[in-house]
């Protein structure tokens, strides 16, 4: 079970960064059992994880989103998280951008897109921002990098599972890209 929560806070990359470690400390206190975040530890490849439990932190704009990814326990809450239903792996990566963001899309397009994705994106800033949080969310699962990843149209995503969702925070709406490995049956 993939637990996300989200958290509005200042535009500052100081606030921004101190309510994502906030957010994370009190999902990883509420979802495991004696949690200490002196105990956290960081993968080869930097990921962090706790006890093997596999969480992934995002901020932007103002928001923050913290993904908890517990395998297939499951645990109530009285939180407000959206949930994922998530593989028996506990890597999880999360990217979050506002969805009115203004960026250069056929630039960037040209630059990080293949063809078929630029030609989907056509300068296009909220599908541009679909496809990048879902290339940022990949990379923060695998550990290796956007750059690594490349195009999605010659990357094979294996059992690698990416969901996008629009989400509301303070009256703002964003986009969220959730990626986790899929058991294959």
């Amino acid at each position: 079970m993939i637990y996300i929560g989200f958290k509005n806070c200042n535009n500052t990359a100081e606030e921004m960064h101190k309510e994502s470690m906030a957010l994370r400390d009190s999902m990883l206190n509420k979802l495991c059992d004696n949690y200490n975040p002196k105990n956290i530890t960081h993968t080869q490849k930097g990921k962090p994880m706790y006890e093997g439990i596999g969480f992934s932190v995002s901020h932007s704009d103002g928001a923050v989103a913290v993904a908890v990814n517990i395998g297939e326990e499951k645990r109530d809450t009285n939180e407000d998280w959206q949930t994922f239903s998530g593989g028996t792996d506990f890597s999880v990566g999360v990217d979050i951008e506002p969805a009115n963001r203004r960026v250069d899309a056929n630039k960037l397009s040209k630059r990080f897109l293949s063809e078929k994705e630029s030609e989907y994106v056509a300068g296009d800033n909220v599908r541009f921002l679909e496809i990048w949080t879902k290339k940022e969310s990949v990379s923060k699962l695998t550990g290796e990098g956007v750059a690594s990843i490349g195009h999605f149209c010659t990357f094979t995503l294996n059992n690698i599972c990416i969901e996008t969702r629009r989400v509301m925070l303070g009256g703002k709406e964003y986009i969220v890209s959730v990626s986790y490995y899929k058991t294959l049956d």
